[in-house]
C-alpha cells in the first residue's frame, strides 16, 4: 500500500501582500494559544515533524529556509510581538516581512488546513 505524501503550495509574495490574505493569516496566527517567545520552537518542531513537501504554484520545489536566519538575531521574537500587537490586522512596515509571513502561512497549512483554505478563498 502506497502512502500519499502531503504537498503544500507556498504562498507567493503577491498573495502575502494582499491585505485580505494578510489579515486572515494574522487572525489565524493570533488565535493560536502560544506565547511569543515559544513560537520559534513551535515552528521548528512543526517543520521537523512534517513529512510532506513544499512547492511553488508552478510545481518547483520550495526549500524551507533556516528559521534562525529568517527570524534573525531575534530569539525573543520581538518582530512577532509587533506583528501580533497590531490591533486590526492591517499591515505595517514592521510587520510586512514576506519571508516570515510565508513561514507562518506554511505553519497554518500544516496545523490547520481548513483555516488555510479559508485564508485563500476569494
Amino acid at each position: 500500500m502506497t502512502t500519499r505524501q502531503t504537498i503544500i503550495t507556498v504562498a507567493s509574495d503577491a498573495q502575502l501582500r494582499t491585505p485580505i490574505f494578510y489579515r486572515r493569516l494574522w487572525l489565524a496566527i493570533r488565535n493560536v494559544p502560544i506565547q511569543r517567545r515559544d513560537w520559534l520552537d513551535e515552528l521548528a518542531d512543526t517543520f521537523r515533524d512534517f513529512e510532506g513537501r513544499y512547492v511553488y504554484s508552478n510545481g518547483k520545489e520550495y526549500l524551507l529556509p533556516d528559521l534562525d536566519t529568517t527570524f534573525g538575531d531575534d530569539a525573543s521574537m520581538r518582530w512577532f510581538g509587533a506583528y501580533m500587537g497590531i490591533t486590526d490586522g492591517s499591515p505595517t512596515v514592521r510587520s510586512y516581512r514576506v519571508d516570515r509571513l510565508r513561514i507562518l502561512d506554511l505553519y497554518v497549512q500544516i496545523k490547520s488546513p481548513d483555516v488555510a483554505r479559508h485564508i485563500r478563498r476569494r
